[in-house]
């Protein structure tokens, strides 16, 4: 779907969840059906990636495509160290 600035909050609230989970490993955003991402949506995963690397947690992006990719890539998000499938 869509992530905008309407939905930054929530991403961000479920990112933290999942980052403050004790069973959770890892925390892994699948954006294979995602079709817009702005600055706000990018702040939330930004905001989850660090949480997560002060958790101890690798974070993880898959599945970006097309112009998500290409956002997120423009972005310098791909480009974070430990960022991956894996983190």
């Amino acid at each position: 779907g869509e992530f905008d600035i309407t939905a930054r909050e929530e991403l961000a609230e479920v990112l933290l969840a999942r980052v403050a989970d004790d069973d959770a490993a890892a925390v892994t955003v699948d954006l294979d059906a995602t079709t817009f991402l702005d600055s706000e949506a990018m702040a939330a995963l930004i905001e989850g990636y660090n949480a997560a690397r002060a958790a101890g947690k690798p974070f993880g992006i898959v599945n970006p495509h097309g112009v998500i990719e290409r956002s997120l890539h423009i972005a310098g998000l791909l480009d974070l160290p430990g960022l991956g499938p894996t983190g």
